[in-house]
């Protein structure tokens, strides 16, 4: 199973969006939520993708998106 795959879709969308170079703070800012809840996604998402840190999430994302 992809990395991906575990995630619900608003998770999904949050860690794409990372693998495209955004910021949480424009995460937050574009979807229109608070940052604290963007940081708790990401850190949900850390945990069901085993990755350790938001550069190596963002990464693991970007290349699972360019895998398509």
């Amino acid at each position: 199973m992809k990395p991906i795959d575990q995630l619900t879709p608003r998770e999904a969308q949050i860690a794409r969006m990372l693998g495209q170079g955004k910021s949480p703070k424009a995460i937050a800012a574009e979807l229109g939520i608070a940052r604290v809840t963007v940081r708790q996604m990401i850190y949900r998402v850390m945990e069901k993708t085993d990755t350790k840190t938001i550069v190596h999430l963002a990464v693991t994302m970007a290349q699972a998106d360019g895998k398509k």
